[in-house]
């Protein structure tokens, strides 16, 4: 038996190097079904989970060259999200979508908070549900406890200096994303329609978002009650609207990333209970099919924990 656990943990280790080696952009396996994005309006869903998952930027990362590559008419992000992964979405918003050449539009629909305000920040227009809301983007620990002083000072300076580029990029107003995302001190917009207080965040509802100031919205475009009204409201009434969502083996990796946690915690028990209750045998399979899915699934696509926002 021990024999047996010693070859598992071998061939753990080697899994884990080769995740470490994986490359991230690989092509396209299976984005929907195969069908050709030319001339259509691709959709990618932002949901609860979505940007708790490292699979889900790299999924989205490979839509959208795809996207680009077959000349489609615009890529939607339909979001829904209380936040998730700091350093991945900042890398989105920054350094992926800003070399779209097609239309990037955020559908705020109804929430995109913290993480999912900064995916809608990054795009070319925003367009808010008539129950939409969108802010409260502070940055948080991914483990839930307190962040170093000294830190989180480097790390707010940091998303405030993206916050300035991404502004700058789309024409925004910056002292809005960074009134969602910092506490400092007091703003107010729109000639005093929205203002927010000394230790608080921004959170606009629909009807803020879109007030106008000096001649440009507050933020959002416009009120859509979903993703049709966005497309009459673009001029792309008709247009065909394919919505990407992982297939096959980038739907087993993203299913292993949201379980990892889970996987690892049942995979060490029944390693535990295996050596307390020798010869039984099925503790050990146990730990061997929750270590097998969690490896062979990172292995494909790694997923690993950091600052949330």
């Amino acid at each position: 038996m021990k024999c047996c656990f010693q070859i598992l943990i071998a061939l753990i280790w080697v899994q884990f190097l080769s995740a470490a080696d994986a490359t991230p952009d690989e092509p396209v396996r299976s984005a929907v079904s195969g069908e050709v994005f030319t001339d259509k309006v691709v959709v990618l869903k932002v949901g609860k989970d979505s940007l708790m998952n490292k699979h889900s930027f790299k999924y989205w990362r490979k839509v959208m060259r795809r996207a680009q590559d077959e000349k489609a008419r615009a890529i939607i992000f339909d979001i829904d999200t209380p936040g998730g992964y700091a350093g991945e979405t900042a890398d989105l918003i920054t350094r992926v979508m800003p070399d779209l050449t097609i239309p990037s539009i955020a559908f705020v629909n109804p929430q995109a908070t913290s993480a999912g305000s900064m995916i809608a920040f990054g795009c070319d227009k925003i367009y808010m549900h008539p129950r939409g809301t969108i802010g409260s983007t502070g940055i948080v620990s991914g483990g839930g406890g307190e962040i170093d002083p000294v830190m989180r000072s480097k790390i707010e300076s940091l998303f405030s200096s993206y916050v300035k580029i991404v502004a700058k990029e789309k024409g925004r107003n910056p002292d809005v994303m960074k009134a969602m995302m910092f506490r400092e001190q007091e703003h107010e917009f729109a000639d005093g329609k929205v203002k927010v207080a000394k230790g608080e965040l921004l959170n606009l509802i629909a009807d803020e978002a879109v007030l106008m100031v000096e001649g440009k919205p507050l933020l959002a475009d416009g009120i859509c009650k979903d993703i049709d009204a966005v497309l009459a409201a673009e001029g792309m009434e008709g247009v065909t609207v394919v919505l990407a969502e992982p297939k096959g083996f980038d739907a087993f990796a993203s299913w292993v990333g949201i379980v990892s946690p889970m996987l690892i915690s049942v995979g060490l028990l029944a390693l535990f209970m295996e050596f307390k209750t020798p010869g039984l045998g099925i503790f050990g399979l146990v730990a061997l099919v929750a270590f097998a899915l969690f490896f062979v699934g990172n292995n494909m696509d790694g997923n690993v924990s950091g600052s949330w926002l």
